[in-house]
């Protein structure tokens, strides 16, 4: 697919969005850094946010960035559930010169929590604002059924940026013809698309960087084809020398998801000033690697339950009246995750700090039966790890928690071929000194 405006309705090319389009893709040669939004709805629901604009004139909305995902979706303006209600803003079709129908082909998506039902569209998706990237005519549904998904004036859809071969709409929408033109719609995923346009980025990657809530030690930043700076990761280096790419595993079904091995996870006694756990020394937990899927839309890491119940029963902790996993808020958890790579040998050690692997739900009515002094675990276990296709591949699904605590860099095309640029913007920042105590430097 490439880049090349799709016409209007009544055959005539909409020069003037042409021009629109060009100043919308002024950067500088490699790719674009977008500021994500952190919505927190109490300590359980963390989500990470972008904005995107759709269809011309351009709708602005904003979506949650989810890696365990492959499919777009924005509430609709026909949306009557209640969670569409919430949204701040909703997609018209109707008003966007640039929609093209799929002749009323059904969407339908059900999350690990909640679902979404609409119709497929193609309309124009922009990413990055005036320095970014159109996609002119991008499969997503315009929902009309919203359950359990918590939209909020700050959040109105979910952005996938998993595979095509895990998208939804990819499996409703039948292949292009052999004569139809590049312009074509197609049903692929938005991570596709992206890097297949006219004037793509230049490296084809996805980043992200999570921010700790209540922390400003760093930005929460999705790079397009780029990095953010070494003063924004804290590198003493460049970015790009400081990766270590992991194969990915595929299942039965092709690579779907951003699925890696978890060698081990290794269970430390407490390094937090006044805070001690049951451990003297440090303990491994797994005898066999874990399959584990990146997921940041999922605000939680869970774990099958053998797995939850040995990192719990490490600080002599098991499961709730309610099934699920409470601590004492001065019992922190202290695990560092082995990252595995069998075709390369790569191994890389992803420290988690407590703060991110308990939650103090202490003042959230109903949300906490563990005691008063008990704080919610962050790993909890569940045996619905992702259905379909996908749920023999995973073991683990390491969510946000996890991610806050590294810089991911997701690679859609062979790594060897990405330019070694990184994005000058803020370079010049301020250092924000945080107490080492209270806030370790685990990204990496």
């Amino acid at each position: 697919m490439n880049g090349k405006r799709p016409r209007t309705d009544d055959g005539a090319h909409d020069a003037s969005h042409d021009v629109h389009r060009r100043q919308r893709q002024k950067r500088d040669g490699r790719g674009v850094l977008i500021e994500m939004q952190t919505f927190q709805n109490g300590q359980y629901d963390v989500s990470y946010a972008i904005p995107i604009e759709l269809g011309s004139p351009a709708q602005t909305l904003n979506v949650q960035v989810d890696t365990g995902s492959s499919d777009l979706w924005v509430a609709g303006a026909d949306c009557e559930s209640d969670p569409c209600g919430d949204a701040g803003e909703r997609y018209d079709p109707s008003a966007s010169d640039s929609m093209q129908g799929s002749g009323g082909t059904p969407f339908s998506i059900a999350y690990l929590q909640g679902s979404v039902a609409g119709e497929i569209v193609y309309d124009a998706v922009r990413l990055g604002g005036d320095d970014g990237f159109e996609i002119p005519a991008q499969a997503l549904s315009a929902a009309t059924t919203v359950d359990n998904e918590p939209l909020s004036r700050r959040f109105d859809g979910v952005l996938g940026l998993a595979f095509s071969a895990n998208s939804i709409i990819r499996q409703q929408v039948p292949e292009p013809a052999e004569d139809d033109d590049d312009d074509a719609p197609n049903g692929e995923a938005i991570t596709t698309n992206l890097f297949a346009i006219d004037d793509p980025p230049a490296s084809a990657f996805i980043s992200l960087l999570l921010e700790r809530p209540g922390s400003d030690r760093y930005p929460s930043l999705m790079g397009i084809g780029t990095h953010p700076s070494a003063t924004q990761l804290r590198l003493d280096q460049s970015p790009h020398a400081a990766l270590n790419y992991l194969t990915l595993v595929s299942s039965l079904s092709g690579t779907l998801l951003f699925n890696v091995l978890v060698k081990d996870i290794v269970a430390h006694p407490s390094t937090l000033a006044g805070h001690s756990n049951a451990l003297d020394k440090d303990q491994s937990l797994l005898a066999t690697p874990l399959r584990a899927v990146l997921d940041s839309g999922v605000p939680l890491i869970l774990a099958r339950p053998d797995v939850a119940n040995a990192i719990y029963g490490a600080v002599g902790v098991g499961p709730g009246a309610d099934g699920l996993f409470y601590i004492p808020c001065s019992t922190p958890l202290n695990l560092t995750f082995t990252m595995a790579d069998t075709t390369t040998g790569v191994e890389v050690e992803v420290p988690v700090h407590p703060i991110d692997l308990s939650l103090d739900t202490r003042g959230e009515s109903g949300a906490n039966s563990g005691g008063g002094g008990s704080c919610t675990g962050a790993i909890q276990s569940t045996t619905n790890l992702g259905g379909g296709a996908a749920a023999a591949t995973v073991d683990i699904v390491l969510g946000a928690p996890f991610m806050r605590n590294v810089y991911s860099v997701m690679a859609y095309r062979n790594p060897s071929t990405f330019d070694n640029g990184t994005t000058t913007e803020g370079s010049d920042g301020e250092e924000n000194e945080e107490n080492e105590e209270d806030e370790d430097d685990n990204k990496g």
